[in-house]
């Protein structure tokens, strides 16, 4: 009998090698190679074969499988780290021969120690493994990073890459990775990230608190971005996989919000701005006279005096920042109005730069002083109110000069006329819709104005509401003055009074009766008023003659004084409470018309509810329940509406 050994097509494995514990050592970047199957003498067939692989980094391990034989058998990859060994992949041969590229089998794995088992199967078979580890062309993660609590370092305007859905030997598989970072400026943070693998994922930026924004990572390669408008603050980035593993790199950037800054010089009224703003941008001056600029820097030129608010806006993709200087042309450059009437008080209000409340305008006549202001008050930012007294003034044309102590003096020559007086004549009218939407708020306006060329003061203003239910009225830039200074202002009871009957027509009404300060001559303006009711609603304006044009107009007070003392006796008026409330009512009326803190330009229309005045009125002179005070005024705005003025004219 002949007989003839024929070796193994790849060097056989070195046994024992049948359990983890006798496993052969498996080289990052080498081979191994062995036989299964074949009987050795003593022990039987070999069934299994272990080897241990140690990997030193985060890769993808590639596998190329060799077989020669009929055999077939299951490639196993294991845990090596954790105790019961689990299985995390496998790949099976098949019988017959591997094609003679081989088969590959690749593995996304973390560093740490893997075994790799080759068992079952039938027949005998020989094998080659070879493998090799392909890291990431960007680097990876540190580990563990897998919560916010652990997050990896990121320094703002560097780049990081990393390895997610990997699997961890004695963790599993890498499900997160996070990573902090810190901004010292307010601005847009940046992300660019590039992606390579086919599973898919999520994007996560949060602060200390909450999620602030999440961005898709699709299937497949993909280069994208991802930026958030952030303050300054610390910030955590989330990597989230979906199905599987991919890898990735990141590089970050801020880029600030810009800060809004100038300088400027002035050489008479030309002014040169020099852009100081922080951080690249677009810029945009607005100049206050209607013109604008979008040079770096600007040079303006206004054309006549004034306050005027430069403002520069610097914006970039993380935002807008506006800074604004008052610049100054001083002088005078126009009045209205132009002219008075030589029958009263007449306020005008001079337009220019660098006016203050220690000016005082004077009318000249050559260096003939005709009349001199009586008070001066701030009237906008490029305007002062003057007043003047001109009574029996000569008309005429003449210039107006506006000078303070130690100077500067600025003149308009004939910057005034006086005219032939034409007396008060306030006016008021309601705009706004005819068509009402139902429970929903509707806007109106309160136009008012004085057709007279002196001023008109203390002027009553009455506004009537029919009583619908769930009427809600509000008055927009409008403060109502309690007249005795008491703190807080007055309630919406105290503003308005319930009346039954409107001019001695039966009208179920709710009406504001207010005092307004002034109204110059010749002059307009508007409050805004927001109705919401749920039916049908009628609303009247109307006024009448001023009840002050220095002193307070008797006759009214008279009637004001009659209204109260035909109060019914249960109310508590006596005599004397009545002759009290009169005195006091001329008291808030002087104080109100010649108290200047009531008209400041950057406040509310400041309006004296009469309600509120013939509540603060009957307390002061005595009337001590409240619900009496409030059954007081309800009274005598009655009488005035029902009596007095049932006489006059009225809207329909």
């Amino acid at each position: 009998m002949d007989a003839s050994l024929t070796p193994p097509s790849y060097a056989e494995d070195t046994e024992p090698n049948n359990g983890y514990l006798e496993a052969q050592t498996m080289p990052v970047n080498g081979t191994v190679s062995g036989t299964l199957r074949y009987y050795s003498a003593g022990e039987g067939a070999d069934l299994k074969d272990w080897f241990k692989l140690t990997v030193p980094q985060g890769g993808y391990l590639n596998f190329t499988i060799h077989k020669k034989g009929p055999g077939n058998t299951w490639m196993r990859l294991r845990d090596g780290e954790k105790i019961d060994l689990p299985e995390i992949s496998n790949f099976y041969t098949g019988y017959g021969e591997s094609p003679a590229e081989g088969w590959n089998w690749s593995y996304p794995a973390l560093a740490g120690t893997y075994y790799l088992q080759v068992e079952e199967g039938e027949y005998n078979l020989d094998y080659r493994i070879d493998n090799a580890l392909v890291p990431s062309p960007w680097g990876e993660d540190t580990e563990p990073n897998n919560d916010v609590a652990t997050a990896q370092n990121f320094p703002l305007g560097d780049s990081i890459g990393g390895l997610l859905g990997y699997y961890d030997p004695g963790l599993g598989y890498d499900d997160w990775d996070w990573y902090k970072m810190t901004t010292t400026e307010n601005g847009l943070l940046s992300f660019q990230i590039n992606k390579i693998g086919y599973n898919n994922g999520n994007i996560r930026l949060r602060n200390a608190t909450a999620e602030i924004a999440t961005h898709y990572l699709s299937y497949g390669d993909q280069n994208t971005t991802f930026s958030k408008v952030v303050p300054a603050g610390t910030y955590y980035l989330g990597f989230e996989k979906y199905g599987g593993d991919f890898r990735y790199k990141v590089q970050s950037s801020l880029q600030p919000t810009p800060v809004a800054g100038f300088t400027y010089a002035q050489t008479g009224n030309v002014f040169t701005f020099e852009n100081t703003t922080l951080h690249d941008a677009t810029y945009l001056w607005k100049f206050d006279d209607g013109t604008t600029a979008t040079t770096v820097n600007a040079y303006h030129e206004y054309a006549e005096p004034g306050n005027f608010d430069v403002c520069l806006i610097a914006t970039n993709p993380a935002g807008a920042d506006t800074v604004c200087q008052v610049v100054v042309m001083p002088g005078v450059a126009r009045a209205f109005p132009a002219e008075g009437g030589n029958i009263g008080d007449v306020t005008v209000q001079v337009f220019g730069g660098g006016l203050d409340t220690n000016f005082v305008a004077k009318i000249m006549n050559g260096s003939t002083v005709v009349a001199t202001s009586a008070f001066t008050d701030f009237g906008g930012k490029s305007s002062i109110n003057v007043q003047f007294d001109l009574r029996s003034k000569p008309i005429g044309t003449y210039d107006l000069r506006i000078e303070k102590p130690g100077g500067p003096v600025y003149t308009l020559p004939g910057g005034f006329k006086i005219v032939a007086g034409v007396a008060a004549n306030p006016w008021v009218r309601i705009s706004g819709r005819n068509r009402i939407l139902f429970n929903t708020w509707t806007t109106y306006t309160l136009d008012y104005g004085n057709y007279g060329n002196v001023d008109a003061t203390f002027v009553p203003i009455w506004l009537a509401f029919s009583d619908n239910p769930g009427l809600d009225v509000q008055f927009q830039k409008v403060k109502f003055i309690d007249p005795d200074e008491i703190n807080p202002p007055p309630l919406p009871d105290e503003v308005y009074a319930e009346l039954d009957s409107l001019f001695g027509k039966p009208e179920p009404s709710g009406v504001y009766p207010a005092f307004m300060r002034k109204i110059p001559g010749n002059t307009s303006g508007t409050l805004t008023i927001k109705v919401k009711t749920s039916g049908d609603l009628k609303i009247k304006a109307w006024t009448e003659t001023t009840w002050f044009q220095s002193p307070v107009d008797q006759g009214k007070v008279d009637c004001f004084g009659e209204a109260l003392s035909t109060a019914p006796p249960e109310l508590g008026l006596n005599e004397d409470k009545v002759n009290c409330a009169k005195t006091l009512f001329i008291f808030f009326a002087q104080e109100f018309v010649g108290n200047e803190k009531y008209e400041k330009p950057d406040d509310p229309l400041g309006l004296i509810p009469v309600i509120a005045a013939i509540k603060s009125a009957t307390k002061i002179c005595g009337v001590t329940d409240p619900n009496d005070r409030k059954e007081i005024s309800k009274w005598v705005t009655n009488i005035i509406l029902n009596g007095w003025l049932g006489r006059i004219k009225v809207p329909p």
